[in-house]
This record gives C-alpha cells, sequence and structure tokens, in this order.
C-alpha cells in the first residue's frame, strides 16, 4: 500500500486552466485527465492525501461525481482556500478533512498543510538531535508553480516540496518520490 500526495487539482473552474495553462482544450478535458492521471497511480488499497484544492465550486453533483470517480477510497482533504463546497464535507467523501495533518511514512514525518511553511514541526530537529533522519519535510500545495521551487529547497537543504499538480506533471506524487528528490532513498 502506497501514500501519495497531490493539491490544486482545482476541477470544474476553467479559470484556473486557463490562468495557469493547464494543457487541455476544455475543463471536461482538464477534468477526466486530472481524474485519471490519480487512477493511473493510485489504487483502491493506497491512501492518497489532497493537500487542498479539490474544487472551487459549489456544485456538489459534479463534486460527488468526481469523488466517485476516484478508485482510492482512503483519501484525506486537507482543506486549501478554495474547498467549501458541502460535497466535500459528506462522511464518505474523505477519511478526514483537516486544516494540518502530520504523518509518518517511509520512516520519516511529514507535516501537511495546503500552505508552505518557513517553518514547521520538526524542521530543525537535526540542530537539536545532530540526526538528519529527525527532520519532517513540509509538503504543500497552494502556489501553483512548475516546481522550481522544490529544485531550489533542495539544493539548499530545505525539506518543502510542493506536490500540487502544477509542478508534478499533473499527477500525485509518491513519499518514495519526494524522498528521492530529497535523495533519501
Amino acid at each position: 500500500m502506497g501514500v501519495y500526495l497531490t493539491a490544486d487539482l482545482h476541477l470544474g473552474e476553467e479559470k484556473v486552466r486557463l490562468r495557469w495553462e493547464r494543457p487541455w482544450a476544455s475543463i471536461e478535458e482538464h477534468d477526466a485527465a486530472l481524474v485519471a492521471n490519480i487512477n493511473a497511480r493510485v489504487g483502491a488499497d493506497d491512501t492518497l492525501y489532497i493537500l487542498g484544492d479539490f474544487s472551487g465550486l459549489a456544485d456538489d453533483t459534479r463534486i460527488r461525481a468526481w469523488l466517485d470517480a476516484i478508485v482510492c477510497k482512503n483519501r484525506w482533504l486537507i482543506r486549501g482556500n478554495h474547498d467549501d463546497a458541502a460535497a466535500l464535507c459528506a462522511p464518505d467523501a474523505f477519511v478526514g478533512a483537516v486544516d494540518y495533518l502530520e504523518i509518518s511514512a517511509g520512516g520519516r514525518s511529514f507535516c501537511l498543510s495546503h500552505y508552505p511553511m518557513l517553518d514547521w514541526n520538526k524542521s530543525d530537529a537535526y540542530y537539536a538531535t545532530h540526526d538528519p533522519g529527525a527532520e519532517a519535510f513540509m509538503l504543500h500545495g497552494h502556489i501553483h508553480s512548475r516546481g522550481r521551487e522544490n529544485a531550489a529547497n533542495a539544493r539548499a537543504g530545505i525539506l518543502r516540496y510542493n506536490v500540487g499538480v502544477d509542478a508534478n506533471g499533473y499527477c500525485p506524487v509518491s513519499i518514495e518520490e519526494v524522498l528521492g528528490f530529497f535523495g533519501e532513498l
């Protein structure tokens, strides 16, 4: 069972597709591709963390259809600034819907937030313990970058990674991919 993360899908939001120059001719193609990309990587028995902005629409019928189309049912929502629809609060929509979450996976600690943080729990654990394995990674979305900051963070030794679709080929990333990116595997 794998652990996957994504953010900033903005399903149904035409203005986001256009503003961030996402490579689909219509919002319908955009939405179908993002859901297909999730299903191509994340299995039914995996865990999926969506770090905010699943959809900014208030159309509960469409949101329910997208949720039903995602094969993985062991999914969490780390709420973003566009996650206000009632369908996102339905008891079967997510295992949990929170503003911030700390998890352990792949032998490491991760802090999950929609928003990037400059400082987070265990971000400086190395200095307190002299154990580089004690530090936690900050995983986030929100900024809609193409991932350049991920490389800059890695070069600077900052364990912060943008899991947003715009920075990751419009696909979820696995914990192993994040760890590998930082040379941890």
